[in-house]
């Protein structure tokens, strides 16, 4: 046996307890997530609807769309803008090259 073989069988626990860890924390995380989706209460623990909890879920989708969009204009306008400003730049160099 070499030298590294206590090194590798060390490794080999270490993967195993991090996998055990990993593990337990999934099944906590899925606990957790399933008893704050079983009842939909507000962070002052009042009970809401279930109508009135789509509403919000459909408030939240929309408001992240609407983020989406002025984004994604945003980005559209800036490129033009260097467009214009580089194609400017180069109609200008090629004027002065020639003169």
């Amino acid at each position: 046996m070499t030298g590294a073989a206590g090194f590798v069988f060390d490794m080999i626990q270490r993967n195993k307890a991090n996998r055990a860890l990993l593990e337990k924390r999934r099944k906590r995380r899925e606990k957790l997530c399933e008893n704050s989706h079983s009842t939909h209460s507000t962070p002052s623990g009042d009970k809401i609807t279930a109508e009135r909890f789509c509403q919000i879920q459909k408030h939240i989708r929309e408001r992240k769309r609407d983020e989406r969009r002025y984004v994604n204009r945003m980005m559209l306008l800036t490129t033009l803008f260097l467009l214009v400003v580089v194609g400017a730049g180069i109609v200008l160099a090629i004027k002065y090259i020639k003169v």
